[in-house]
């Protein structure tokens, strides 16, 4: 899937669709719902769904879901009250296409745009920064990109673009506990919350884990159990282990810290046990 290259339905569709492909490639931003859509019905949708597939080879719900992704990305947003604007970014990966939004300060969010809630995500960073998005490389962009791609190929263990996220403190204590879990390794929710000195904090951990917007360089993956909330989980982990390195290791002492790029936050909610 590439979000920068979406096909035409009403040029690629057969016959058979030629009147919904035609509506489908005006709608910028589509709906969701099926019954909002004309020319189908709940009969003929699993019809047109192979179809599709067979034409463009992408599921119709991952191609809508794009186009409106597509469209939150847009600066045609015009009639937006905001004024400011992130810059957003296409990634390659092995795992496919990811999603890069970023701040002048750093990254904003990091998703395979394969996952199902990447709009949702978007629409609490846009909330939360007060911005549109427009397609633009900026020097943390460039950074990303660059470190991305020394990650997949194996050379890169710890990340040094800075990072600019869209959370609460509760989140970002959490997220900052995932950072130091070494390349290659995992723990559980029970011993990063042993990390913070805090042990009645294993369900925030593992919501902050399922809420977490930049993937990889915040690494929910290496956090056990965490496949159930995310089909990549296992992908990631199987390539740090193919790089050499153990797949589990016994929880790092309190004190430890491997990365510098996000600043425990203060004032936080969670107390401790």
């Amino acid at each position: 899937m590439d979000i920068l290259n979406l096909p035409d339905p009403e040029r690629i569709l057969p016959e058979r669709w030629q009147a919904y492909g035609a509506w489908l490639s005006r709608q910028a931003n589509p709906s969701l719902a099926y019954g909002d859509h004309p020319h189908i019905s709940a009969d003929t949708l699993p019809d047109l769904k192979n179809d599709f597939h067979a034409c463009t080879g992408m599921d119709l719900d991952d191609y809508i879901r794009l186009r409106r992704l597509s469209f939150l990305l847009s600066r045609s947003q015009s009639h937006s009250q905001y004024r400011a604007e992130l810059a957003a970014g296409a990634m390659d990966s092995p795992f496919g296409q990811m999603l890069a939004i970023c701040s002048e300060k750093g990254v904003c969010m990091l998703k395979f745009i394969a996952q199902k809630g990447v709009e949702s995500e978007l629409l609490a960073v846009q909330r939360e920064k007060q911005a549109l998005f427009g397609w633009r490389e900026t020097p943390v962009m460039a950074q990303l990109r660059d470190e991305l791609a020394r990650y997949f190929q194996g050379s890169l263990r710890e990340f040094g673009v800075a990072l600019d996220l869209v959370g609460n403190d509760t989140q970002r204590e959490a997220w900052h506990a995932m950072t130091t879990i070494p390349y290659g390794e995992t723990r559980g929710y029970a011993q990063l919350a042993a990390q913070l000195d805090k042990s009645n904090a294993t369900r925030h951990i593992a919501a902050a884990a399922g809420q977490n917007k930049t993937a990889i360089i915040v690494p929910c993956h290496r956090v056990n159990g965490h496949d159930h909330i995310s089909s990549f989980a296992a992908e990631l982990r199987q390539l740090e282990q193919r790089s050499g390195n153990t797949a589990a290791a016994p929880a790092p002492p309190a004190e430890s810290t491997s990365s510098s790029i996000l600043p425990p936050p203060t004032g936080l909610g969670w107390r401790k046990s």
